[in-house]
């Protein structure tokens, strides 16, 4: 039955409550204290010690595979390397490269055949070059993948120059210098994201750059496989040479390759008087250089003038 409305009150049958405080009064409620007692206060503290080992655990080991990368990473294969990124190599290849002129590619690959027969690399290492168009540049990647810009011939007046550079990049795939920079690149990329920070660009980093000893080995490994197959060491600086008048000042004026060239081989005179202290310890004289065949000299001459320095 439906309450019937007073004049000037509420309906009768309905209870009116003047105010909230009164509500209270009617209804009270208790609030809710939660008591931790002495056994719940240990699961706790056992919880928290759990997370902070684990914690500690996790970056100790990332800290110890980052340190011991030398060691591990050796254990995989030239071949499961070399299957691994072969995808990545081509994609990058048919979607943002250029190949080169056909006779340039035949020239730098049969060069590099004949430097590599005497740097004696493992038998599973399947060393494979790329010429593609662009200013001067050369890099070695992982699954020993070499690629070389047709500017850098350009750069390079003799075929001497050109197989320091060729046995340097040799020398790179070798050591596996590769496969080590990427292996601490992708720990760290572990250890940033796990600190919610972005690791992409300082792993492209680490990728990008050798250390300070990967270079000078690989500029070594380079000087002796130059001398074992010319018997001199002639244009063993050339590059070196051709870089130095890049230096910090005119960088920024400098083509975005030659830029990029230099900020990764840091320290050019550094390297040139190194290179040319070791030839003179193993007594390897500097003689004549060996000029580019006409064939070649002729497609440099035709080349893209987007690929000269």
């Amino acid at each position: 039955m439906r309450g019937v409305r007073a004049r000037n009150g509420p309906p009768e049958n309905v209870i009116a409550f003047p105010d909230r405080t009164a509500q209270a009064q009617l209804f009270p409620m208790t609030r809710y204290r939660h008591e931790i007692g002495a056994d719940e206060s240990r699961r706790i503290q056992r919880f928290l010690y759990v997370v902070a080992a684990g914690t500690t655990a996790f970056v100790l080991i990332l800290l110890v595979a980052f340190l011991t990368a030398d060691r591990w990473l050796l254990l995989i294969s030239h071949e499961s390397e070399r299957r691994f990124v072969d995808r990545y190599v081509m994609l990058v290849k048919d979607r943002f490269l250029e190949p080169g002129d056909p006779v340039l590619q035949d020239y730098v690959e049969d060069l590099t055949r004949r430097i590599a027969a005497d740097m004696h690399p493992p038998q599973d290492l399947n060393i494979r070059v790329h010429v593609v168009k662009g200013p001067p540049n050369a890099a070695a990647t992982l699954g020993g993948h070499i690629f070389v810009l047709e500017g850098l011939l350009h750069v390079l007046d003799s075929e001497n120059s050109l197989a320091m550079v060729l046995a340097h990049e040799l020398a790179h795939c070798i050591n596996r210098d590769p496969l080590r920079s990427v292996g601490r690149g992708l720990l760290l990329d572990i250890a940033l994201s796990s600190a919610g920070s972005g690791g992409l660009a300082s792993s492209q980093l680490l990728i990008r750059r050798y250390s300070r000893e990967q270079e000078a080995a690989a500029d070594q490994d380079a000087l002796l496989a130059l001398n074992t197959h010319y018997g001199h060491v002639g244009g063993a600086t050339r590059l070196f040479e051709a870089l130095r008048p890049f230096d910090s000042k005119s960088l920024p004026d400098a083509r975005g390759s030659v830029r990029e060239m230099v900020s990764t081989h840091p320290a050019v005179n550094r390297r040139i008087e190194a290179i040319r202290t070791s030839a003179a310890d193993n007594g390897w004289p500097a003689l004549e250089t060996r000029p580019y065949p006409d064939e070649v000299r002729t497609a440099l001459g035709s080349a893209d003038p987007s690929s000269k320095p």
